[in-house]
């Protein structure tokens, strides 16, 4: 990062590299904007000389400065605020990366579709999870599904199933006995989709669904929601944002679709009523 780096050669430069570098770090804002004729203009100074400031720091000239200027440096932070800085960089955002790596796309947009196309979905989460539940169960109803939140083994609705219903269990931790129960229950409902969002590949029994869309982690004491309470979260919210994504392109494609109709019918009655005028 630039402003770090400038920070840390700062005594090693010259009296005027000294002046170009504290204008810098007082207005990088303004240095963001500017170009490196106007910036040796401001300091009377040669191009040249810019150059050989931002070599003396490790940069490679103006233009590298400049990408650096907002760039995150994950390594001067994590070196700097640590614990705290590690232990997000090595769990959460790790725990990331591994699950949008691993995650099919092609079918979680499948599964977007066949959603946006029954618009009649029950939702089973527990706990934790019930809180993620909780908002995409309001996302859907924004878009005026027929959707049902359940959190209790004994709520009837949640049983209330036929085919064209799609049932998503969410479970944030993974190992949840409610859920497993909660499948056993279902197991011959006649329904359209079973599917579970999850923060990792937890599940035997493979053949009670239809999907199973799971994160990826390299050590699996990252997803203990004691130490760890947000890692499964994001995992889960990442795939659950997808699946509203693709649903609300459909919904803004047939929005287009609706408009364009009234559009067409009040050009129609607009002509219709000059024709009669003119009779």
């Amino acid at each position: 990062m630039l402003l770090n780096k400038l920070r840390l050669h700062f005594n090693e430069l010259t009296k005027t590299e000294q002046q170009i570098a504290d204008y810098i770090l007082n207005n990088f804002t303004a240095f963001s904007n500017m170009t490196l004729k106007e910036l040796a203009s401001k300091f009377h100074v040669s191009l040249s000389t810019i150059t050989r400031l931002f070599q003396k720091i490790g940069i490679n000239g103006f233009k590298a400065a400049k990408n650096e200027l907002f760039a995150i440096d994950s390594d001067f932070l994590v070196t700097t605020l640590q614990p705290v800085a590690r232990l997000y960089k090595n769990t959460l955002c790790e725990g990331i990366i591994h699950s949008l790596n691993a995650l099919d796309f092609n079918k979680i947009n499948d599964v977007a579709m066949t959603m946006y196309e029954t618009k009649k979905i029950v939702i089973f989460a527990t706990g934790n999870s019930k809180i993620l539940g909780q908002f995409f169960y309001f996302q859907l109803l924004y878009f005026q599904f027929d959707v049902t939140l359940i959190s209790s083994l004994y709520d009837e609705k949640g049983f209330n199933l036929d085919q064209n219903t799609v049932v998503l269990i969410l479970t944030i931790g993974g190992r949840n006995i409610k859920v497993q129960r909660y499948l056993t229950l279902i197991k011959n409902k006649p329904v359209m989709l079973k599917i579970i969002v999850s923060s990792s590949n937890v599940f035997v029994d493979k053949d009670s669904l239809d999907y199973h869309f799971h994160g990826k982690v390299i050590d699996e004491t990252q997803l203990d929601t004691d130490i760890f309470p947000m890692n499964g979260k994001y995992i889960v919210q990442i795939i659950l944002d997808q699946i509203i994504e693709q649903i609300g392109l459909q919904v803004k494609e047939l929005d287009k679709e609706y408009w364009q109709k009234i559009k067409t019918k009040r050009i129609t009655t607009k002509t219709n009523i000059k024709q009669n005028k003119n009779n």
